[in-house]
């Protein structure tokens, strides 16, 4: 009768661990499928994302920001200093940001005889006890020269409109 008990209660923990092994193979496929699903997310965005720990050093880059900065590899825990050393502009920028939690600002950055626009934004980044933060970088220029370009195109048609009735109202004379 001992036996049978004792083999019962066997029985009954190897069903629980099973149980439970099936739901660890469960739940471990959720979070697999979840940081694809974030990884994917983070590296077909158009705009550059960086992690920094407390230091400001980097302790990720996604593929637009490597673009964006005409970085390749770059060595993992390096500075935020050593990532833009090659601008400075956007290095000031982000130095102006201080301590501030959120924070944003668009840059313009003069390169062989051209007008960049980039914008520039720093959110908290709160994972456990780590404590960082996280920069972004958009490439604008294209947004900004359109922009630059239809407020052009505006003042010419109103231009045109006003030379149209000026003409219009010296005929009538």
């Amino acid at each position: 009768q001992a036996f049978n008990s004792m083999s019962r209660q066997l029985f009954e923990r190897r069903e629980r661990l099973l149980k439970m092994l099936a739901e660890l193979r469960q739940s471990r496929q959720e979070i697999l499928r979840e940081r694809d699903f974030k990884q994917t997310i983070v590296e077909n965005v158009e705009s550059g994302i960086m992690t920094l720990d407390v230091d400001d050093r980097v302790t990720s880059l996604n593929g637009p920001a490597r673009e964006i900065l005409g970085v390749g590899d770059l060595a993992p825990g390096a500075s935020l200093q050593e990532l833009l050393a090659g601008w400075p502009e956007l290095l000031q920028a982000v130095a102006r940001a201080g301590g501030l939690e959120h924070w944003s600002e668009y840059v313009p950055i003069e390169r062989r005889g051209r007008t960049l626009t980039y914008r520039l934004a720093l959110h908290p980044l709160l994972s456990g006890r780590n404590r960082g933060r996280i920069l972004t970088v958009e490439d604008l220029t294209e947004r900004v020269s359109f922009r630059q370009q239809m407020a052009r195109f505006e003042r010419l048609d109103s231009l045109g409109r006003l030379s149209a009735g000026s003409a219009h109202e010296a005929r009538n004379r």
